[in-house]
Order: structure tokens, then sequence, then C-alpha cells
């Protein structure tokens, strides 16, 4: 019977630990919205996009969203709240999201800090982009953090390339069935549901003034740590390497 009591106190505490936290976040997130500038990438692109596939319409009648349909599935909460809350909840995620992949990814107290203060990282937060999504999908297994690392697959081929070799290594054919299956049949369904919807993507933005892309003088760079990446059997450094190779390469995604 005392064993039972236990339990059932240590249910309830957890319980309670969670509606804490969640109330916590929802005051925080408040707060946020009502001293912060609204995100422009979120309220221009992400929002309007999101709002679309709610209502079953392609999001990409949205001519500045290029991503897959899939990224907007975890920002359909923040889009159905009122603007300014939905704005404010998306920061308070976002940021704690980005601490969590860094720690996770192996980052220490300063390091994190210095990281977080970063001008990409600023910019992401403050525009209210996806690449918080991005982060996380580095920390998740491969079969689930490809669908968040391939929101911007400009970005996500060396790591990509880097699991390919990998699972192969492990287990021939069927480790790489079992990590690629579920995204390759994911983009194959997105394609069938809303036709080649990359080809939307305008040309134009390889020229405007915030492509911060080092193409193509930063390939050398990225073939070089994709090489230390498959020689040292370490993922870091092919994650690294992904924003060398892209012609196109918005501030907030040298966070990577």
């Amino acid at each position: 019977m005392n064993g039972i009591t236990k339990i059932w106190e240590s249910k309830k505490n957890q319980l309670f630990t969670i509606i804490i936290g969640i109330l916590l976040l929802l005051m925080i997130g408040w707060a946020t919205a009502l001293f912060l500038p609204e995100p422009i990438d979120w309220i221009r692109t992400y929002r309007p996009a999101t709002r679309e596939l709610i209502a079953l319409r392609t999001p990409y009648s949205i001519k500045s969203f290029y991503n897959p349909p899939w990224i907007l599935i975890p920002t359909i909460p923040f889009a159905l709240l009122p603007d300014r809350f939905g704005n404010g909840l998306l920061f308070v995620v976002s940021f704690v999201t980005i601490i969590y992949s860094a720690i996770k990814s192996g980052g220490k107290a300063l390091s994190v800090s210095a990281f977080m203060l970063s001008f990409p990282v600023l910019f992401l937060l403050l525009f209210g982009q996806i690449d918080w999504l991005i982060l996380l999908g580095f920390t998740l297994p491969p079969q689930i953090g490809l669908f968040f690392i391939l929101a911007k697959p400009q970005i996500a081929i060396p790591f990509t390339a880097y699991f390919l070799i990998d699972a192969f290594r492990k287990g021939g054919i069927k480790q790489v069935t079992k990590v690629f299956l579920p995204v390759t049949l994911a983009y194959i369904f997105s394609f069938i549901i809303y036709g080649i919807w990359f080809r939307n993507i305008d040309s134009n933005i390889l020229t405007e003034i915030y492509n911060f892309s080092l193409w193509p003088i930063g390939i050398p760079i990225g073939i070089a740590l994709i090489i230390k990446a498959i020689r040292l059997h370490k993922e870091r450094f092919s994650i690294i390497a992904g924003p060398f190779f892209s012609p196109y390469v918005g501030v907030h995604s040298w966070s990577i």
C-alpha cells in the first residue's frame, strides 16, 4: 500500500510540475509579446502558410514559403493563438528549444551563452524563423531528425550524405531504408498533394542583399569538413559543413 501511495505522490508531483511549467511558459510568452517587435518572417510567411495548411489549402499560395509542408505542423498552436500572444509564445518556445539543442549537442554554460547572444541566433528569434526546428532535428535519431533538418534542404545536403554513408556502413541497404524511407515517402506524398512545390522558389533570392552565402568560395571548406566527418565518424562536422554548400543562406541559418 505504501508503494502505491509513493507512486501516486510521485505522479501527482510530476503532473503539478508540468502544469506549473505550462502556466509559466504562457506567462512568459504573454510578457514577451508585449515588449518585442513583431517577428517579420513569421508574420509574412510562416503564420499565413500555417493558416492555409489548417484550412486544408495549399501553403504554397504564400509566395515566400518554400519549405516542405510538414514543417508547419509544429507551428500550428502558435498560428491558432491571437497574433501577439502567438508571436510571444513562438519566441519563448524557440528560445528554449535552441538552448536545449545546444546543450544536447555538448555545449557548456559559457559557449551556450555566447551562442544565444550571437547575431544569427538573435536574428532567428526576433524574425520568427524556423531554424530552431532544424537545430532540434540534429539532436534526434536520424529517421526522425531528417524531417526537421530537410526543412531547408539547401543546407542539409552534407549531413544527409553523411548519414547515408554512415547508415550503409552500419547495416547496408536495410539500414539506409530504415533511416531514409520515412522522409522519402513524406516528400513523395507532398509532391502528390501539392505538386513539385520547390519549383516555386524565386531564383532572384540568390542576388538579394539578405543572402549571406559563401558560395562558391566556401565549397572547399565544406568538402574538408564532410571528409573529416566521414573519416572520424563525427556527424558534427557534417552539420557545420551545411551552409558552405548552399548558394543561398540566410543569416539565421549560420546558427547551425
